[in-house]
């Protein structure tokens, strides 16, 4: 995933202007490899879905467990946040007990980093019920 491209440097001598095209390319190459991880992370939590719902937990765990994956790396706690939810239930229906245990605690941190305090709290008595 992630821009391999590696675009070369504006041309010219050294300068104020050299240097401020320089980081806005570097700036530009960091969102385009941000924008891929965004939509690759949500459409493989589109498939764990439709997987989950065609009764398929084991696969359905492998596409999420790869969308949460990529969505801790972005460091975005809004949009990272459904993903562990939606892994755990899958754990759950698949029968795993501990990981879904744990996957829900995961859930309920990235939903208090979403500052979604409800949320969280749903996700930590989930959790608390399987213990």
């Amino acid at each position: 995933m992630g821009s391999d491209r590696v675009w070369r440097q504006p041309r010219g001598g050294p300068g104020k202007n050299a240097d401020r095209a320089k980081e806005a390319v570097k700036a530009h190459t960091r969102a385009i490899d941000l924008r891929q991880a965004y939509c690759e992370a949500k459409a493989l939590d589109h498939v764990g879905s439709v997987l989950l719902e065609a009764a398929d937990a084991e696969e359905a765990i492998e596409a999420y467990g790869i969308a949460a994956e990529s969505r801790r790396g972005s460091g975005d706690w809004c949009e990272a946040r459904q993903t562990p939810t939606h892994l755990a239930r899958a754990h759950t229906i698949a029968g795993h007990a501990a990981e879904a245990h744990s996957t829900y605690l995961q859930a309920s941190e990235a939903f208090t980093r979403a500052n979604a305090p409800t949320e969280a709290a749903d996700a930590q008595s989930r959790a608390d019920s399987l213990t």
